[in-house]
């Protein structure tokens, strides 16, 4: 995932991870783009201790924080906001309320830049992961969307004011993919 994400990170970005968990992932991120800096948002209060040591100082860690409650403030800083594995957690019934509350967290950025990962249902691989996200995780209400309705949701939350790439991820490791959307201010 980080090779495929990286070439639409600006440099000296920061990221805001949402749902970042444990941040065991960054560790890859962190790796490839020496230039980054990420600020990991998580309900949980325990995040980000599978980071690895050497990256903690280009961590800031927000426990127990929604992204209703987390606003972007300096507008001159190029931002990218990664949302991994995420969506597929939140109950269908409360996705229009999550891209609500990611809506009100870009605010009026001038640019800021949405990588979601996510798994595409329908291949043998997306339903082991829906296996292991029941069964191990204990995560009975999980439901993979894929590319074309996180497409959908993304357009009717943001409007006219977005544009959408697709990285390499999913020709290199399908069934996984990655959609970066680029939030312009009009």
């Amino acid at each position: 995932m980080a090779y495929s994400i990286s070439p639409h990170i600006h440099q000296k970005a920061t990221i805001v991870d949402v749902g970042g968990g444990d941040g065991e992932p960054l560790n890859y991120l962190l790796s490839l783009r020496p230039d980054i800096k990420v600020i990991l948002i998580d309900p949980s209060p325990g995040i980000g201790n599978l980071v690895k040591k050497e990256y903690l100082p280009r961590v800031e860690l927000y426990p127990k924080t929604y992204m209703a409650e987390f606003k972007i403030k300096d507008k001159l800083k190029p931002y990218v906001i990664l949302i991994s594995d995420v969506i597929h957690h939140i109950p269908q019934k409360a996705r229009k309320e999550f891209f609500s509350e990611l809506k009100t967290m870009v605010g009026d950025q001038n640019e800021v830049r949405i990588i979601i990962k996510d798994i595409e249902p329908g291949f043998f691989r997306s339903s082991l992961s829906r296996l292991a996200d029941r069964y191990i995780s204990g995560d009975k209400k999980m439901s993979l969307i894929g590319r074309r309705n996180i497409s959908k949701i993304m357009l009717k939350t943001f409007g006219k004011n977005i544009t959408m790439k697709e990285t390499t991820l999913f020709k290199i490791d399908k069934p996984n993919y990655a959609l970066v959307f680029i939030c312009k201010r009009i």
